[in-house]
């Protein structure tokens, strides 16, 4: 039987029973605690990891699905305008 037909057929409360599965759960839950890390004591990681996924500078190859600017609104719906061109701008940190 494959591991994705042992998924089905478990029931609910039976995760920890299905061996893959709690490898799996295993391996992402290092897996997060590694990230978590890496952000917390590499900056620069940090503020390039949130620049490209603001602004898909390098999926985009800085073409036109590239996002220089974000309109940013409070609850009360006043809004602000972030003009965003390097990892270093503020508004990236």
């Amino acid at each position: 039987m494959s591991s994705f037909d042992l998924l089905f057929e478990n029931k609910a409360g039976k995760f920890a029973e299905v061996e893959i599965l709690k490898k799996a759960d295993d391996v992402h839950k290092t897996f997060k605690e590694d990230l978590r890390n890496l952000f917390s004591n590499n900056d620069a990681f940090a503020n390039a990891f949130t620049y490209e996924a603001m602004t898909g500078k390098v999926k985009f190859d800085n073409s036109d699905g590239t996002a220089d600017y974000f309109l940013v609104t409070d609850y009360s719906g006043n809004a602000q305008g972030h003009k965003v061109t390097s990892m270093t701008d503020a508004y990236v940190k």
